[in-house]
């Protein structure tokens, strides 16, 4: 496989490739003519594991699809990391689910993933206002809010009702795109409605109650600004894709294994040539 591997996490054995750009992840219109009149039970047959991780007894969140990686722990590294295994679990499972044809199923994917890690982003550089950045600095700054909210009031909440972060993250998919019409909304929701709870809360989430939530994370995160939290994240919205870097994962898949899932979900990462590194300052949001 032709791309640039920055790294190899050897405790899970992820080998975690660049990704030039969004657009190097959509399905092209070639492949996606050969492969939109394959039945859904060619892609099921090649990817037989994918009910292991979406079906009634287990419901995967977005975050283990694509993670987002702060930079201020991953500095350079940071961005959203795809795992190309989940990925192609989710999108067999909304094939399965809804009407869309592969194309918008794909498309849909992607807008999933990225929305829900965009929010994390963003909640990151909310903890950062009226600070010098850890970023810029190279190293973490006691001026900033985030490394303190991450360790006392995100980890130890995490699969609980009071994981806010997360209940959000969730909702913000809609905020991302209130263009989505009532079927992609409804699978949405009935995906949020059999994740553990935190992520789950998004699916009774009523939109009086959202400023509420708004502000409980914003008081969890602290500091003070001129903005709060809801008001600045909607300044932020729509999130353009191109604001972080984006990476593909293999976690601990043959490599023959890897490529075969590429070939048919994302053929054109099997294509572009290595390239030098491509520099992202996570402090502009113009």
């Amino acid at each position: 496989m032709k791309s640039l591997k920055i790294g190899v996490k050897e405790e899970k054995s992820e080998e975690c490739y660049a990704i030039p750009d969004w657009e190097t992840l959509e399905l092209p219109k070639p492949v996606l003519r050969r492969l939109r009149v394959k039945p859904l039970s060619w892609f099921k047959k090649n990817f037989n594991w994918a009910d292991k991780y979406f079906n009634e007894q287990r419901c995967e969140n977005f975050d283990m699809v694509a993670t987002y990686r702060p930079y201020h722990f991953n500095g350079t590294e940071f961005g959203l990391y795809i795992y190309a295994r989940f990925f192609a679990a989710l999108l067999i499972n909304i094939l399965e689910t809804t009407g869309l044809s592969l194309g918008k199923a794909h498309a849909f994917a992607l807008e999933c993933v990225q929305s829900h890690g965009a929010f994390h982003y963003l909640v990151e550089r909310y903890a950062e206002r009226g600070t010098r950045s850890c970023f810029a600095l190279g190293r973490t700054s006691a001026l900033s809010h985030y490394p303190r909210y991450k360790k006392e009031v995100y980890a130890p909440m995490w699969g609980t009702q009071d994981c806010i972060e997360e209940t959000l993250a969730n909702v913000y998919l809609f905020q991302n795109h209130p263009e989505w019409d009532e079927e992609k909304r409804r699978y949405v929701l009935q995906l949020y409605a059999r994740q553990r709870d935190g992520y789950g809360q998004a699916a009774e989430l009523e939109p009086n109650a959202l400023s509420a939530y708004y502000t409980r994370l914003e008081k969890s995160i602290g500091g003070q600004g001129t903005q709060t939290l809801e008001q600045w994240i909607r300044l932020q919205t729509p999130f353009r894709a191109d604001r972080f870097p984006i990476y593909l994962v293999n976690d601990d898949l043959e490599n023959s294994k890897f490529e075969e899932i590429l070939e048919i979900i994302f053929p054109s990462c099997l294509e572009f040539e290595p390239q030098s590194e491509k520099k992202f300052n996570p402090l502009k949001l113009t």
